[in-house]
């Protein structure tokens, strides 16, 4: 249901850069998953066309900030 609603506001995902996935658990054999996402309009996207999205470390939560 979550990706329909994002279909049907024609949103996009802005390209994070900088690594892959923003969580992974602490098993001997990790998980990764991409949890955390940047959406934003078609017409911002246009508006602002060179535009990343960067993860930066994190000491205190599982998910670093965006």
């Amino acid at each position: 249901m979550f990706n329909t609603i994002i279909e049907s506001l024609d949103l996009r995902e802005i390209e994070l850069s900088g690594r892959k996935f923003t969580w992974a658990n602490t098993l001997p054999i990790p998980t990764f998953e991409k949890l955390d996402r940047v959406l934003a309009s078609v017409e911002w996207d246009h508006k602002f066309p060179l535009v990343t999205v960067q993860a930066l470390s994190h000491a205190i939560s599982d998910h670093p900030p965006l």
